[in-house]
């Protein structure tokens, strides 16, 4: 949902209510009303509110639930981070038809926690098709994707919902910008780049690391 369907979902008049909870800066320093965090449960469960609109992003969130991720044990020297049968377009965007696991990817928990510095329990590798980040990124490589990481205000490599499927591309936040918005940008030339709305842009996670075939 875009932050302006769910400020009306909760009641509110704008987006400017609630985006103050989903700040990056400031999330750290408030705590979600209680009244609010009922509200918020029913919206997204569909209780006393209308249905969600555009369900079909809502099972995109169900591949990513990061309780169902098959991690290994807490003291073990490697990690196992699930790759699902979601492809992640580098061009117009694919719908997410299956939410099914269909391999597995060890890593060391040194390289992972001390190298990479990132939480073991919110990565999942995602493959990507198509060329509009090429040379960054090239159809077939898989991208290790960060589900913790969605702070745009630091410009870098994400992947996110369009609005018609499931992309990557490298996100700059436009100084300045009221209402706030981004730049997509494609690293392929051969691809335009254009601004939209953050509240507009549902961001699934940070890529961080991506293997190749040589």
């Amino acid at each position: 949902m875009s932050m302006e369907a769910l400020a009306k979902a909760l009641g509110y008049k704008g987006a400017s209510s609630i985006q103050r909870y989903e700040s990056a800066d400031t999330y750290p320093k408030l705590f979600l009303p209680g009244d609010l965090v009922v509200k918020l449960a029913e919206v997204l469960v569909g209780r006393g509110h209308p249905p969600i609109e555009r369900a079909d992003v809502l099972s995109l969130g169900a591949v990513l639930d990061v309780d169902a991720l098959d991690y290994s044990p807490p003291h073990s020297e490697t990690i196992t981070i699930p790759e699902y049968d979601v492809r992640v377009s580098a061009g117009d965007g694919f719908h997410v038809d299956t939410e099914t696991q269909r391999d597995s990817w060890p890593f060391s928990r040194a390289y992972i926690e001390s190298e990479l510095r990132l939480p073991v329990n919110r990565l999942v590798v995602l493959e990507v098709i198509g060329d509009s980040m090429f040379p960054t990124l090239a159809s077939g490589d898989r991208v290790l994707v960060n589900m913790a990481d969605a702070r745009i205000s630091q410009p870098g490599i994400f992947v996110l919902w369009d609005g018609d499927g499931t992309v990557v591309k490298r996100l700059e936040l436009i100084p300045g910008s009221e209402p706030a918005k981004l730049r997509r940008i494609s690293d392929n030339q051969l691809h335009g780049d254009y601004e939209v709305l953050v509240e507009d842009t549902q961001i699934i996670g940070r890529v961080v690391w991506y293997a190749r075939r040589i």
